[in-house]
């Protein structure tokens, strides 16, 4: 099982979602602060966890050559400073948490994910547009209605099942996103 945590900041907290090889198996849930998420997760034991959030501080070169190749992001900063970059604060928390519970994570960026799935989001709404490219991994048991937070930790969990199968595309790492 493969897990994917979308990461927002201490009021929105984190969503996180299980798949399998065929089916989303758990989530996606809406988990309050960094200590319910590793237990989440913890009690649905994955081999590998992507979070949606940098698992370093910038300035770093892959956010560059993705940000050119694929699709624009938020450039990490070297202090990520004011409440703007609460959310990247928090992915850090999560990280040192995962490392000390003995979890497997990797970073990924879900708009990424979605633009080599399916193709750029060009004038469709967001919500369209990740709604289309979920429908495309095929997966069993996917509610049909998600909120974009729900469908990004799903987003996430497939690029972990991406990743640990050999997929993800080199030029991007340590951000995994999984080849075209």
């Amino acid at each position: 099982m493969f897990a994917g945590v979308d990461v927002g900041g201490p009021r929105k907290g984190f969503h996180a979602a299980i798949v399998d090889d065929r089916a989303l198996i758990a989530g996606p849930t809406n988990l309050p602060d960094v200590a319910s998420t590793v237990g989440w997760l913890i009690a649905h034991g994955p081999v590998l966890i992507a979070v949606d959030a940098p698992i370093a501080l910038g300035p770093r070169d892959c956010e560059r050559t993705l940000s050119r190749e694929v699709c624009h992001l938020y450039y990490t900063p070297a202090m990520p400073a004011g409440p703007f970059y609460a959310w990247m604060r928090n992915g850090f928390g999560l990280y040192a948490a995962l490392r000390e519970a003995g979890l497997d994570a990797i970073e990924c960026f879900p708009t990424a994910t979605w633009t080599i799935l399916g193709e750029a989001r060009g004038n469709r709404s967001r919500r369209v547009w990740t709604s289309e490219s979920l429908s495309l991994l095929r997966l069993a048991d996917v509610p049909r209605r998600l909120d974009q937070d729900g469908r990004d930790a799903i987003c996430a969990a497939y690029t972990a099942r991406s990743h640990a199968w050999g997929r993800s595309d080199p030029r991007f790492a340590p951000i995994a996103v999984p080849l075209a």
